[in-house]
């Protein structure tokens, strides 16, 4: 990996990172072409799902797909933002970095507690098991 010039712009750091990483992994076509917009993306003006939705005729699931498959795949630091401004941006800051991860990590909690939530309640009724109604059983003893 080559040393960060000094007066180097976030920019141009994105753009090194970028390009070293396409000396290890294969980050071309658009995929490519996605890295290097966001890597103009600053976390004040994101760059807007909508925009790489229309600039690269994709619908929304290939957009997220493809900016998921760059951070998975490739590590790059792609941050995004739901509330305003909203979009995509390449992450230059630890500020940037910790909202993003804060964020992140929350909807992955929440995820992971509607899953549990919702097997213990269904899990049963899909497994064969059969509903036991304690209420009645309660008031049959009780009689």
């Amino acid at each position: 990996m080559t040393t960060p010039g000094l007066f180097d712009t976030p920019q141009e750091r994105a753009q090194r990172l970028i390009n070293e990483t396409a000396q290890f992994l294969p980050l071309i076509g658009t995929l490519r072409l996605i890295a290097d917009d966001l890597s103009r993306a600053l976390g004040e003006r994101p760059l807007p799902l909508e925009v790489l939705r229309e600039r690269y005729g994709m619908d929304e699931r290939t957009v997220k797909a493809s900016v998921q498959e760059l951070r998975d795949v490739f590590l790059l630091p792609i941050g995004s933002r739901r509330h305003t401004p909203a979009g995509y941006f390449w992450m230059h800051t630890l500020e940037e970095f910790q909202d993003w991860h804060q964020q992140y990590l929350s909807q992955a909690r929440t995820t992971f507690a509607t899953a549990y939530k919702l097997a213990r309640r269904h899990w049963p009724n899909y497994a064969g098991q059969l509903a036991l109604d304690f209420s009645l059983e309660v008031q049959s003893d009780a009689s």
